[in-house]
């Protein structure tokens, strides 16, 4: 449940800066697209990908796996909605559409997104 609620806040998200860049938005290219970027960002951030399964998968764990996953849950669905978001400003702006979008030209760049969310979130618990 957890994971199909983000999904649907990022196709939310996609959809608002499709219409903030004036890009065509279609909700099944939508879906394909930000099920095809999860894919690129697994690789990128293969630590971050496996808690955030295990986070849900743990909630399973009565009165400790609830508190493991509430606690965990929020961090990395934060973290994938940010890069999902900052890959598109940047396809986006550089006049890229939906129909153009390719995950893996952006590998760096997801990269790059990942550790500057760790390291703002690191800053933000003073760790």
């Amino acid at each position: 449940v957890d994971l199909a609620a983000i999904a649907g806040v990022q196709l939310q998200m996609l959809r608002k800066l499709s219409d903030i860049y004036k890009v065509p938005f279609a909700e099944n290219r939508g879906k394909s697209i930000i099920a095809s970027l999860a894919g690129a960002i697994i690789p990128a951030s293969t630590a971050t990908t496996t808690a955030m399964t295990f986070g849900s998968l743990i909630k399973g764990i009565p009165v400790i796996g609830s508190t493991v996953g509430a606690l965990t849950m929020p961090v990395y669905s934060a973290c994938a909605t940010f890069v999902i978001g900052k890959v598109f400003q940047k396809h986006f702006a550089s006049g890229g559409t939906l129909l153009d979008f390719n995950p893996p030209d952006y590998r760096e760049f997801i990269k790059a997104q990942s550790e500057k969310f760790r390291r703002k979130s690191s800053a933000s618990q003073g760790t």
